[in-house]
């Protein structure tokens, strides 16, 4: 997580003063997941796929419920 603390920090996408956490990332990416632009995703994955069709389950609702399914790792600590 401390990798991705201080990439959010650089981008000015976590500005708390606190330790980003497994909470703050469900939270930021389920905020995120219901905001995708769908159709712009799908356009920008379908030149890469030989057979698209799986793409027809592609919805802000399918990204938003995968959350609950992050499993979080911790190697070291500040």
């Amino acid at each position: 997580m401390l990798f991705l603390e201080d990439k959010l920090r650089d981008s000015g996408h976590w500005q708390e003063k606190r330790t980003f956490g497994e909470d703050d990332f469900k939270s930021l990416y389920a905020a995120r997941a219901a905001s995708v632009d769908i159709e712009a995703a799908l356009d920008d994955v379908r030149p890469f796929l030989r057979d698209s069709r799986a793409l027809s389950f592609w919805s802000n609702e399918l990204f938003a419920s995968l959350v609950e399914r992050f499993r979080f790792v911790t190697r070291s600590t500040r």
